[in-house]
């Protein structure tokens, strides 16, 4: 009985912790930190009992669809500036045309996404093959298009591309967030009650969301090569275009081989009694031999003590799960459980509307993601003003190859500064630092009062800065550190950790959604409200929506005294 009350304080989430401390109405959970402030307590007792994410089929799945997506949505930034050269007439419309129908796809893309993973036909898995065969087709169709069309009909066809690419990457973000989410815990996809999040099951969606970064320094990493490696323009933006198809492909591929693995085993059993009777590899296929070869050991299993033939089934298990037909098996199992239970959930719609606190939990979701988009989609295409303030225009009509190179390598400097962002939050995420713990709350305020302070100091000393161009990229850059370590990951976990699971992925996807509408919002705005104000007021304008999102979370995401999870 001791055993099984200290293993059950173990499983007291981490974030518990912060809600004891939050609201002081609550005994702090005792647990023990190692050297490095990490709580280790339950963490130990997750590492014995749960799949480590390389070896979860679902986890990886979820993090090639998120790194399809990030590649897919930023390699546009290094097709645009080679187009101007090999398609005469490009104007600065045509540009925004490509970006503004991703994102508007995007939007499309989340809704239906989150829509669809709800659903009760296609579910989790089906969802995401669906939006990636999407991206596939769409990214092989950009590439495509003849460049004997004229430059009407060539934008207007990247322009249908773009906008299915963005159904297909928008509909990842709920969907590969959900599926991290829920790894580890089965009553984690199916339970209605309030739910548990360990430390272990967060930093599985931010490990998914991390690959996000690796796509956007991808697209500059194969930019340059390229560039060098040949001088055919025409050649080199339809490779560009044409890669964000191969994770995709990988992906199906890797599914039908795990199904045709899945197909050679027997009928996953349906009764209680069928699955606690243990497998034995050894014995004859005919179960009816086996019991009449050995009749006093099947009648002495019958009447064992139940935990008795439990043991013996993890233990078998513990047996079987190095094999690969093991891992398929439990791949299979956990995508049943899921859909089965979705199945029985109640009606979408009438769970949507018992959510508790609904409104606020938006505001704190959606609201948020909102207005960071604003600040880093607008921001991206900002950034062409500030490579040329740092470091002085291209010389126009000069060699192309030498324009697009340095603008490949610049980019590729400021994804290299923001990079390290990802794996900081990772590295934090649930652990003590100078006696905080570090929940998605208050990753998130760190981040948005960082960027705020780094906006202010661009804007105020921007001439100033002009002179020091390399002091200029590092703040510029640190600003895109700051949303990666920040709200950059966390607006993508919050949604997957507080929301009902019969409505998590549509709610999701009204949250990602929300977001892409501010990533629209700050591409049109900025670029004007900069030829109105100024550059540098652009910047102090950042600075006061960083402050308004570090109000909106500090109000609106809190931890709640007794269901040990983020609500808002």
């Amino acid at each position: 009985m001791e055993d099984r009350e200290g293993q059950s304080l173990l499983r007291e989430p981490l974030l518990s912790a912060e809600a004891t401390e939050s609201v002081g109405m609550a005994e702090e959970i005792p647990t023990s930190s190692d050297q490095n402030g990490a709580v280790i307590g339950q963490e130990q007792l997750m590492e014995e009992t749960e799949t480590p994410w390389y070896k979860s089929p679902l986890q990886l799945i979820a993090m090639l669809s998120n790194y399809s997506t990030s590649y897919n949505v930023v390699n546009i930034s290094m097709v645009i500036p080679i187009l101007e050269f090999t398609i005469e007439g490009t104007t600065s419309e045509d540009a925004a045309a490509s970006a503004s129908s991703l994102l508007a796809g995007m939007i499309v893309g989340q809704l239906l996404g989150g829509y669809l993973g709800d659903s009760p036909v296609l579910g989790r898995m089906g969802a995401l093959q669906l939006v990636m065969v999407l991206q596939v087709i769409a990214s092989l169709g950009s590439a495509m298009i003849w460049s004997s069309l004229s430059r009407d009909a060539f934008f207007v066809w990247l322009a249908i591309f773009r906008f299915l690419l963005g159904v297909g990457a928008g509909g990842v973000y709920p969907l590969a967030a959900v599926l991290s989410a829920e790894q580890g815990n089965s009553q984690n996809a199916t339970s209605t009650e309030p739910q548990q999040q360990s430390p272990k099951q967060v930093r599985r969606v931010v490990l998914t969301f991390s690959t996000q970064g690796l796509g956007f320094i991808t697209v500059p990493l194969v930019t340059v090569p390229l560039l060098y490696m040949t001088t055919n323009l025409d050649i080199v933006w339809r490779v560009i275009l044409a890669l964000g198809s191969i994770p995709g492909i990988i992906m199906m591929a890797a599914q039908l081989w795990i199904h045709k693995q899945n197909s050679r085993h027997e009928p996953i059993p349906t009764t209680e009694q069928e699955e606690s009777q243990p497998e034995n590899e050894n014995c004859n296929n005919d179960p009816q031999d086996n019991y009449d070869n050995n009749p006093q050991e099947n009648q002495d299993e019958e009447e064992a003590d139940p935990t008795v033939q439990n043991g013996l089934q993890e233990n078998n298990n513990n047996n079987t799960d190095e094999s690969p037909d093991a891992d398929d098996g439990a791949l299979m199992r956990d995508i049943q459980i899921m859909e089965e239970q979705l199945r029985d959930n109640t009606g979408r719609w009438a769970s949507i509307q018992g959510e508790p606190m609904l409104f606020r939990k938006l505001l704190g979701t959606a609201g948020t993601w909102f207005l960071f988009d604003v600040l880093f989609y607008g921001n991206a295409l900002f950034q062409p003003i500030v490579i040329e303030a740092a470091f002085g225009s291209s010389s126009k009509g000069g060699d192309p190859i030498i324009e697009l190179r340095e603008t490949a390598i610049n980019s590729l400097i400021l994804t290299a500064i923001a990079l390290p962002g990802y794996g900081v939050a990772g590295l934090v995420m649930g652990r003590r630092i100078c006696g905080i713990l570090q929940t998605p709350k208050y990753i998130m305020l760190q981040g948005f009062a960082l960027m705020a302070v780094l906006y202010f100091a661009i804007g105020t000393n921007w001439s100033a800065l002009k002179h020091t161009p390399v002091l200029l990229v590092l703040l510029y850059g640190m600003t895109f550190f700051a949303a990666n370590n920040g709200p950059n990951t966390t607006t993508f976990i919050l949604p997957s950790m507080v929301f009902s699971p019969e409505c998590r992925s549509t709610l999701n996807g009204v949250s990602a959604a929300a977001g892409k509408l501010g990533a629209l919002t700050g591409a049109t705005l900025f670029e004007p409200v900069a030829e109105t104000y100024g550059d540098s007021n652009v910047m102090l304008i950042c600075s006061g929506i960083a402050v308004l999102a570090f109000v909106m979370t500090w109000w609106f995401v809190q931890m709640h005294p007794t269901s040990h999870r983020h609500e808002l």
